[in-house]
């Protein structure tokens, strides 16, 4: 067995690294690499980026910033899952309509609206857009 030895400035830059994914770990929504699709609409070419969000909330709206700038919307896909228990965003529940989850996009933000408490569930949105329109 190897002893390893560290001077000052490796440790300290390890301590600087283990905060920074520390701090990184604790965001509330992590937003995924854009990426280019390989489809077009309307002959224009499809990017899409997925953002990871830790919590949603409890009967209130969770506003994110989505960094989006001259696009045109295609498509808004999401999922929401807590102790196996999956819920397609938008959700509706026409027996219980407070229970619904709404979503929407406007020019620099994703707003999720909970109408229950939903604190419990994570939650993945697909954005799919063009650029340049």
């Amino acid at each position: 067995m190897s002893n390893w030895a560290f001077d000052g400035d490796v440790l300290s830059s390890l301590k600087k690294l283990e905060g920074a994914i520390r701090t990184l770990a604790s965001k509330p929504v992590i937003a995924v690499t854009e990426t280019l699709t390989s489809e077009t609409w309307l002959k224009e070419r499809v990017y899409q980026q997925l953002f990871e969000i830790a919590a949603l909330p409890s009967t209130a709206t969770l506003t994110v910033e989505h960094g989006l700038s001259n696009f045109k919307l295609v498509e808004i896909k999401g999922m929401a899952e807590s102790a196996g228990t999956y819920l397609p965003i938008p959700y509706s529940d026409t027996a219980a309509v407070g229970s619904q989850i709404e979503i929407f996009i406007d020019g620099t933000n994703i707003n999720i609206v909970t109408g229950s408490d939903r604190s419990a569930y994570t939650a993945e949105i697909l954005l799919r857009y063009t650029k340049g329109r």
